[in-house]
């Protein structure tokens, strides 16, 4: 195992303690596009309890890679539950204690050392947007609520934000709800043919402009 492959093994491994949703497959793909940039700005819209959030800040510290980590999401239930999603969706949101998440989340970033990268903004992705500034944004992770409507405004929103040479990242792309938020996406930007990406349930776009 080189050095690089290990760095991510060791990346993903001590990643899973803040949750087990990106799987390796994405956990590589987030951790391989952030080493091509040299200062990145790096958003990401639903954050939850933090694994590839972990994997993309600790990659950044570890590469010595300068930027900055936008970490987007309310941590309410009431925004989990907004659009219409399956009832077995909104009973496990209803379900949890998502105050207590957002807590353990900074305690991630204080704990690793991530102060100096992460911005956290507890707030509604849309709110968040409108009062974006010049901040072309390298890498954008949209993982936030899968109904049909906000996946949608996501995706229309924050792809005006994106960079020439910009990445696009696209989860829970199995999802019936988050199909026309990918459909929109393969015709503003060029998709990432691997087709690991899509066994994954996850995308991957590159803006070619």
């Amino acid at each position: 195992m080189n050095a690089e492959d290990q760095n991510f093994h060791e990346i993903f491994h001590a990643s899973q303690q803040y949750g087990a949703w990106c799987n390796k497959v994405k956990a590589k793909a987030l951790f391989d596009t952030i080493l091509g940039y040299k200062k990145p700005t790096i958003v990401e819209i639903g954050v939850f309890m933090g694994q590839s959030a972990f994997i993309m800040m600790e990659t950044m510290k570890r590469y010595n890679i300068q930027g900055n980590f936008f970490a987007v999401d309310p941590w309410t239930t009431e925004a989990a539950l907004g659009g219409s999603n399956p009832s077995e969706n909104d009973e496990w949101w209803s379900s949890i204690d998502i105050n207590e998440i957002y807590e353990k989340f900074l305690e991630c970033v204080a704990s690793n050392g991530f102060g100096s990268i992460c911005n956290v903004m507890r707030q509604k992705s849309d709110n968040v947007f409108y009062e974006w500034k010049d901040y072309p944004i390298d890498l954008l992770h949209i993982d936030g609520n899968h109904s049909e409507y906000h996946s949608v405004r996501d995706v229309c929103l924050w792809s005006t934000a994106v960079a020439p040479n910009g990445t696009v990242f696209m989860d829970d792309t199995d999802w019936d709800t988050t199909r026309k938020a990918t459909d929109l996406l393969d015709v503003m930007f060029s998709r990432n043919p691997d087709p690991a990406h899509e066994a994954n349930n996850f995308l991957v776009y590159h803006n070619k402009a």
